[in-house]
């Protein structure tokens, strides 16, 4: 196959909001222009694991959460990576 459409959509994060997403095996987020976005992931018990502050497109997996860093709504693009293509 020359091609593969990859499903993609947008998550709005309120103002110095935040949201819980899983990605599964893999999703690329991309975020907006001038943004400043935190991703967190915890433990099962709910403790920090692993911090990574959002300034590229970037590849990531498993359940986080999204944080927006700035006094204005956000959209972060997701283009989903993994076995749910279709």
């Amino acid at each position: 196959m020359n091609y593969r459409p990859l499903k993609n959509h947008y998550i709005k994060i309120s103002a110095n909001g935040q949201t819980e997403y899983d990605a599964g095996e893999g999703v690329i987020l991309i975020p907006p222009e001038n943004s400043k976005i935190f991703l967190h992931w915890t433990n099962e018990k709910g403790k920090l694991v692993t911090t990574y502050t959002l300034n590229y497109a970037t590849l990531v997996q498993n359940k986080f959460k999204i944080i927006n860093g700035t006094a204005d709504q956000i959209r972060v693009h997701l283009v989903e990576f993994g076995k749910n293509i279709g």
